[in-house]
């Protein structure tokens, strides 16, 4: 202990566990400035030889800092992954619409799908999309995100079922940093999104 430290980066400091985390200082900062991340990811991009499309550069950091969230680690990573699945320096540009693909966030229209499917009022229906969710591998909290931000700009739902079904969100949410089940927090949130459309008739 007198030469060696460790240092643990996380996201959540409630995924390490408890006789770790009791044995550490814990240091929390907050998200990076985006105009600092910008910088410095289009400085990256450059010396590294991503290609972009005609005027789409700016585009596609702005789509890589908003997945981000203010987390740089994450963010060089996804411009990483972006490079090398376009081809490299030899390859193909890197494109806007394929780095929420490849991030494995969940595609709009599967978001769409599931609204539908709520729309149906029919549990079962319901739980089979989610475990088809489950299945196809994508994070139970970036669903919920996107299911939400869909919810809130529908017209036929009143503020009161939103409000009702941003309550769970956020509790499901924190239940997933502490470790619940994914696909049980998922369709704890789709359960009481189905019984707001269910009362709107």
């Amino acid at each position: 202990s007198k030469v060696t430290r460790f240092i643990l980066i996380c996201n959540y400091v409630t995924r390490i566990i408890e006789p770790l985390a009791s044995r550490c200082a814990k240091f929390r900062f907050a998200p990076l400035p985006v105009a600092s991340m910008r910088e410095r990811i289009t400085y990256i991009a450059t010396e590294e030889g991503c290609h972009f499309d005609d005027g789409e550069e700016e585009e596609v950091v702005d789509e890589i800092l908003c997945l981000s969230q203010g987390d740089m680690r994450r963010a060089v990573t996804t411009l990483q992954s972006a490079h090398s699945l376009s081809g490299g320096k030899e390859g193909d540009a890197i494109r806007k619409e394929s780095i929420a693909e490849m991030a494995g966030l969940p595609p709009p229209a599967l978001v769409d799908g599931l609204i539908d499917t709520l729309r149906t009022k029919k549990f079962d229906d319901v739980r089979k999309f989610v475990q088809d969710i489950a299945l196809e591998g994508y994070p139970a909290e970036y669903v919920l995100s996107a299911l939400m931000a869909k919810i809130i700009v529908l017209d036929d739902v009143g503020d009161e079922a939103k409000a009702k079904i941003a309550i769970q969100v956020a509790q499901s949410d924190k239940n997933l940093i502490d470790g619940s089940d994914e696909t049980l927090q998922l369709l704890a949130v789709c359960s009481i999104a189905l019984e707001q459309f269910k009362r709107r008739n």
